[in-house]
């Protein structure tokens, strides 16, 4: 028995601090909008690109529209570009089933957009 406690007690430490891990990481932290808020500035922003896409305008003219439209995006969701790429880190790139969850919402946002 004295033998197996101490695999005992590394498989049970093991355990707990996976568990404690998962928590962890299921939860959004302060610094990273909601799922829902990034969803709309992500379909927003694709939009902005769509329409800047299709638009016949000198590159330089695009890139100031670009910059000027993307900053309005933020303000209207009160983000900020720091907070909009922790934000961006967390929800695609800290785990590849929230990003998968992600992109399918934003793609359901897409869809759900009316077309003129």
């Amino acid at each position: 028995m004295k033998k197996k406690l101490p695999f005992i007690c590394l498989v049970g430490l093991f355990c707990f601090s996976a568990v404690l891990f998962q928590n962890k990481s299921s939860k959004i932290p302060a610094s990273v909008v909601e799922e829902s808020v990034f969803v709309h500035i992500a379909r927003d922003l694709e939009l902005l690109n769509s329409w800047l896409a299709i638009e016949h305008h000198p590159s330089n003219l695009t890139n100031a529209l670009r910059y000027q439209i993307y900053q309005e995006i933020l303000a209207l969701h009160n983000v900020n570009q720091k907070l909009f790429e922790e934000s961006l880190v967390f929800h695609l790139e800290s785990s590849l089933e929230r990003a998968i969850s992600v992109y399918r919402a934003i793609y359901a946002s897409l869809e759900a957009v009316p077309v003129s």
